[in-house]
């Protein structure tokens, strides 16, 4: 726990999970092309078997599902964990969807959220986080660099674009690259 604010696994159905979702793809709706967005709408979230997890204001609770229990407060922050396994590299997995509330930028949310998923990847045995971000998107890179995240080439299914950083980070001694077709 924070000061402020709590981190822990929250369903994609959550209100305040799905507002910050709704202004996070709006906000990459305006700054880059539909080819250069890459976030993956609900039903691809589900489908990919993606992990969430929320940044909550300490307050009130709220009611919780049968898989996630009763949180307290407004939905601050959220972040997602991808895990993914290609067939010849080793699984890694891809922090998607990392979005702070405006009003809560600047404490440590983001940099809190990335922790909670980079526990839960070292949990689950993947060697390392990657992840793709916009060029325009500084205050994020930032972030990203100071926890430790460089740049890389593309990997997984993601094309080289112009307007997209891909960076990563090693959770272990093996996981020093995002590869693609079993390539650095």
């Amino acid at each position: 726990m924070r000061p402020g604010f709590a981190i822990d696994r929250a369903d994609l159905d959550d209100p305040g999970v799905r507002a910050l979702r709704q202004a996070s793809v709006a906000l990459m709706d305006r700054l880059f092309a539909p080819e250069s967005n890459h976030y993956l709408d609900e039903d691809q979230q589900r489908a990919k078997g993606v992990l969430m997890f929320a940044a909550r204001e300490i307050g009130a609770p709220t009611a919780g599902t049968p898989d996630v229990p009763a949180k307290g407060g407004e939905v601050i922050g959220c972040c997602a964990l991808l895990p993914c396994d290609d067939g010849c590299n080793a699984p890694y997995g891809e922090v998607k969807a990392l979005f702070t509330a405006e009003a809560a930028r600047g404490r440590g949310v983001g940099a809190a959220l990335l922790d909670r998923v980079e526990a839960e990847a070292r949990a689950r045995g993947l060697d390392r986080l990657c992840l793709e971000t916009g060029d325009l998107l500084h205050a994020a890179r930032r972030l990203y660099r100071r926890l430790g995240y460089v740049e890389c080439p593309p990997f997984g299914d993601y094309d080289d674009d112009p307007r997209s950083v891909f960076m990563q980070k090693a959770l272990s001694q093996t996981g020093d690259a995002c590869e693609r077709d079993g390539t650095a």
